[in-house]
């Protein structure tokens, strides 16, 4: 998102923005941002990230830089379709350093239902939602929990203990519209891995 976006556009007729360009989602040109304040105006919008390469440079120690950062697709089947069907539906998380880096799966259960990134749930006043975050290949890092695009202090302690460690954290709620997303930052702070939503109380035709 460095070049930004301005123009006036129709955000139910868009499936995806892509906010993170490159190895530091942090800097001031990050979409990240603007991304989110679609998803506070209510609209369903998959975060996808783009190597926007044009000269094949090196990029944190990788010669190419395509595919970094990587866009990781839950597809029920390997095609084209099954593809951008994953993305369209949210199914995805974002490896801003290539497909070596951190993984992060968020996934969340409420009255015998589950749901992963992209889902979204149909709660009600004082409903019982417990999240799930799976980490891999970021021990000692942290996990941050973002609602409505601020962080949110959900997690008793968002250290992530091994190679492969689970966090929880539970949400009461209270019927509004919500979004939750996670944040997986190393040992130096940097951000090594982030979520798209998942979705609470959004319009049915809030993703089309």
């Amino acid at each position: 998102m460095g070049c930004g976006w301005s123009a006036p556009i129709d955000w139910s007729l868009v499936d995806g923005i892509e906010a993170v360009n490159g190895i530091d989602p942090d800097t001031p040109y990050s979409g990240i941002p603007f991304w989110q304040a679609r998803l506070n105006e209510g609209h369903r919008i998959t975060m996808i990230g783009g190597s926007d390469d044009h000269n094949l440079p090196e990029v944190a120690g990788i010669r190419g830089a395509l595919a970094v950062p990587t866009t990781v697709v839950y597809a029920k089947e390997l095609s084209e379709r099954g593809v951008l069907d994953g993305i369209r539906a949210g199914h995805v998380f974002l490896k801003p350093r290539g497909p070596k880096g951190a993984s992060v799966y968020l996934t969340a259960s409420w009255k015998g239902q589950s749901a992963m990134m992209g889902d979204n749930l149909k709660t009600t006043q004082g409903d019982e939602i417990e999240f799930a975050v799976q980490v891999t290949g970021a021990a000692n890092g942290k996990v941050e929990v973002i609602r409505d695009g601020s962080m949110a202090a959900l997690l008793q302690d968002g250290t992530v203990k091994s190679a492969d460690d689970t966090l929880h954290f539970k949400v009461k709620s209270d019927s509004g519209r919500h979004w939750y997303r996670v944040n997986v930052r190393g040992t130096d702070g940097s951000l090594l891995a982030l979520t798209n939503p998942i979705y609470e109380n959004f319009a049915d035709n809030a993703k089309h």
